[in-house]
């Protein structure tokens, strides 16, 4: 710099430190506000390449020329660098215990996430009070969304959005159940550890709560549990029609029963098949227009819940008739037709022999058994 003239020098640090300011001016949430869906690792490594970025561009001959051609109105230009260089240091060094926590995450099976979730609070806890540059809600808040992000993309994985309805009904209820569970405890850590604050700072800190609003983190995983309650719900309407295809009603009143519930099971298993043939995402919740086998199947559940009143007033009224003939014959011996109490009996004893032994005989004829 010493050779360049004074005005080139001038033209030449202004443009450096133009880009430098743009290094300096970068946002760690710059991804989730385009309406990306960054994990963790995203921050961890933008801190990570900001400190690299920052200790390469201190130079002490451009701050120095800088400061001598700043302006008595700007903040110095060393005094910026220095303190951005110290931010980076920091926040990447408290950030680098997640690194461990993120990888089993990643290869934990989504079933057993769940164990891993405190000690991630936890170690967010330590970062919040020890960190003297992370501990502000913009962060935080940002941190937390590309956790809820990661915790997706593992629901995504678990569940096959394109197999979803294609498996076992059971199957795909347990597995929806297992993933509201999952980002439900997620949600109920936060709120817990967020009441533990106060106590990981030591006595005479000035205690900074996580004051933020909660919406601004969980509004795309409370998008995704909606959606997953509202699946689970077809669901439990598909088991509940797969239940009824056993139910077997005599009589005639029964008969009637059994033939709109007969007709009723043939209609869902048509919707059924519509559904698992669509192409259709069950977890794109900013879709306010599912398809329309969704309401058919909740039309054809509300059925089967009147359905089952008729069942039960039915089962009572037979339930009572049974109680009836039972308490008759109870209290009235068996007698054979026009005979006396005890050669009634006697009579009735011998054709019930009568009957057991012509049974066993016709199995012993069979000699393959």
């Amino acid at each position: 710099l010493a050779t360049i003239p004074p005005s080139p020098q001038k033209t030449l640090i202004v443009q450096w430190s133009g880009q430098i300011w743009n290094v300096l001016k970068k946002d760690s949430g710059a991804l989730l506000l385009q309406g990306d869906h960054p994990g963790p690792n995203v921050e961890l490594q933008f801190w990570a390449t900001q400190r690299e970025n920052l200790l390469g561009i201190q130079c002490i001959t451009i701050d120095v020329m800088a400061d001598r051609y700043e302006t008595g109105s700007s903040p110095s230009f060393l005094h910026v660098s220095v303190l951005a260089v110290l931010e980076a240091e920091d926040i990447d060094l408290y950030l680098r215990p997640l690194r461990r926590l993120i990888s089993n995450l990643e290869e934990k099976s989504f079933p057993k996430v769940d164990t891993l979730l405190p000690p991630l609070f936890h170690t967010l806890c330590l970062i919040w009070t020890h960190s003297q540059y992370y501990c502000t809600p913009r962060r935080m808040v940002v941190l937390l969304q590309e956790f809820c992000n990661l915790i997706i993309e593992k629901v995504f994985a678990y569940l096959i959005p394109e197999q979803l309805f294609k498996m076992e009904i059971e199957e795909g209820m347990e597995r929806v159940q297992i993933c509201i569970s999952v980002m439900r405890t997620f949600k109920e850590l936060f709120h817990i550890y967020r009441q533990k604050i106060p106590s990981y700072y030591n006595e005479g800190q000035i205690v900074k709560s996580w004051d933020f609003s909660e919406t601004l983190v969980f509004k795309r995983l409370d998008g995704i549990i909606e959606r997953l309650q509202m699946i689970e719900e077809v669901f439990a309407t598909a088991l509940d029609f797969l239940q009824l295809e056993k139910l077997e009603l005599g009589e005639t009143r029964g008969g009637i029963l059994s033939e709109m519930v007969y007709s009723m099971n043939e209609e869902f298993h048509d919707q059924w098949r519509t559904l698992r043939e669509s192409k259709y995402n069950p977890f794109d919740y900013t879709n306010d227009n599912p398809p329309s086998v969704f309401p058919q199947l909740q039309y054809l559940a509300d059925h089967v819940q009147r359905g089952s009143k008729q069942l039960q007033v039915y089962f009572g009224s037979t339930q009572r008739k049974g109680r009836r003939s039972s308490k008759y014959l109870k209290n009235s011996a068996v007698l054979g037709k026009n005979m006396p109490k005890v050669a009634g009996n006697l009579k009735w004893s011998q054709e019930l022999r009568s009957r057991i032994l012509q049974n066993r005989n016709n199995l012993c004829q069979m000699a393959h058994l």
